[in-house]
């Protein structure tokens, strides 16, 4: 995880080849929206049937309003499918 970007300024990219470039050849981290997403296009290389999924965080007293966070719902590979479901 890195949020350095979120607080420079720096502009945000979500394409594929930019995360990648940024992540895999620059060896930096993301937010979340940026790892899970370019995880979740591994994980579906590899066969897995991904759902990104918005999610609020519980801050002690509560959920915090609008989503600001995204978590990956991974099942079987598509062509044997177990039937369980993970978050990830």
């Amino acid at each position: 995880f890195e949020n350095v970007s979120l607080h420079s300024g720096t502009p945000i990219s979500l394409s594929l080849p930019d995360l990648t470039d940024k992540i895999i050849h620059r060896g930096r981290g993301g937010f979340c929206f940026e790892v899970n997403y370019l995880f979740s296009e591994l994980l579906k290389l590899m066969g897995y049937t991904v759902l990104l999924v918005p999610a609020r965080v519980y801050a002690g007293d509560g959920f915090r309003g609008e989503p600001t966070h995204i978590v990956i719902l991974v099942g079987g590979v598509a062509d044997q499918p177990d039937h369980v479901c993970y978050l990830v």
